[in-house]
């Protein structure tokens, strides 16, 4: 009896045994495995990306995939902070700026929506995601970024220290001004010189939504101004697409097939003027029947409506004189492209009291109309070459 008790002991021993041994076999393999679930595989990484990383005129390469990345979703994302650190272990991200460059040459801050952001604080580098792969760029959505900072294809990264001021540019448009700095704006190359383009930094100052309506003059460091000094009139913006400026003297330079006077190479520039191009008024056709007449806005008296000057649509009808009484009509618009809401829209023609409440622009003959008029959005004809007057 007491052998097969001891037998018994033995026996739920060894099982213990066993199993104890079978449970550590397990945990082992089980860490094994989730070791491997929380590593990225190697092999995902080939072909990473290699970031340059410069800092006071020396280049330093990172390679994204010998860096930890970050699994989130599919993606195997660097923190921007990571690879100024492996690059430059010495710098400290709030003694520094950031700038970034794409791999074909896009800067964000040659964008009005990426200018103010530009340099960014080295602080928020850590807000700031490289794909391992495809070296897109992306943020934090708190930031609220502009799509001119979720970049594609980043290749470089600009470091400066916090305390460096750069050259700015500045842009006067009446009382508006704006700084620009020129540090921050993709370059071209010009016989040898890394230049910025005038129309470029027109475009990133943001400073008109319609750059193309102005002209242009400069202003040198001791006031010179070619309009007003040399009595040279100013330039379209379609010239400043062949002029260029150094990002650091600020000195001006153009195209020799411009053939323009000395004047314009103005040194140590320091500001841009954005000058009212005299603009030709146009005409507008208005039509009853077989009857026309064109009525040249500039001969209509006009009113300012939200800023702009606007020509009233029913003094445009008055001043036609086409008929005795303007009012026994309804009214229908034509664009010089031929659309008319009433035609290609089936839409009903408009009383003579709704042009009371709508405008047309002397130049562009574009038609807006008081939001009290609910209007649907094709009465809003562009380029309007005809009124047309409808019988009832």
């Amino acid at each position: 009896m007491k052998s097969i008790r001891l037998g018994l002991l033995e026996a739920l021993f060894c099982r213990a045994s066993y199993a104890a041994a079978y449970c550590a076999v397990l945990g082992i393999v089980g860490l094994s495995l989730l070791a491997c679930a929380q590593s990225v595989d190697e092999g995902a990484l080939d072909g990473s990306v290699n970031l340059e990383i410069r800092y006071q005129g020396e280049s330093r390469q990172v390679n994204l995939g010998e860096l930890a990345p970050e699994p989130l979703g599919e993606d195997l994302l660097v923190p921007l902070s990571d690879a100024v650190a492996s690059a430059w272990p010495e710098l400290m991200p709030e003694d520094l700026l950031a700038d970034f460059a794409a791999g074909d040459g896009f800067r964000p801050a040659s964008r009005s929506n990426c200018v103010d952001l530009i340099p960014l604080a080295g602080t928020l580098l850590e807000q700031g995601f490289v794909h391992a792969l495809t070296g897109n760029l992306s943020w934090d959505e708190a930031l609220d970024f502009p799509g001119c900072l979720q970049m594609s294809d980043l290749a470089s990264v600009f470091l400066s220290d916090a305390d460096t001021q750069g050259r700015f540019l500045r842009f006067v448009l009446e009382e508006q001004v704006l700084d620009l700095d020129l540090s921050y704006q993709p370059t071209v190359d010009v016989e040898g010189q890394a230049l910025v383009s005038l129309s470029a930094v027109v475009e990133a100052s943001g400073i008109s939504e319609s750059p193309e309506l102005y002209l242009y003059d400069f202003e040198g460091a001791d006031g010179f101004r070619p309009t007003v000094d040399r009595e040279e009139e100013a330039l379209g913006l379609d010239l400043l697409a062949k002029g260029w400026i150094h990002p650091e003297s600020g000195d001006l330079s153009w195209a020799a097939d411009l053939d323009l006077d000395g004047d314009w190479s103005v040194g140590d520039c320091v500001a841009v003027h954005l000058l009212p191009m005299p603009q030709a008024y146009a005409s507008v056709t208005v039509v009853h029947g077989a009857d026309e007449v064109t009525v040249d806005l500039s001969q209509v008296a006009s009113e300012v409506v939200d800023g702009e000057e606007l020509v009233p649509l029913d003094s445009i009808v008055s001043v036609a004189g086409l008929v005795e009484d303007s009012s026994i009509f309804v009214y229908d618009f034509e664009g010089a492209d031929g659309f008319r809401p009433t035609v290609d829209r089936e839409a009903e023609a408009l009383p003579f009291e709704a042009l009371g409440s709508g405008w047309m622009h002397p130049v562009s003959r574009n038609l807006s109309w008081d939001a009290s008029l609910s209007l649907s959005g094709w009465w809003s004809v562009g380029d309007t070459a005809r009124i047309h007057l409808l019988d009832q």
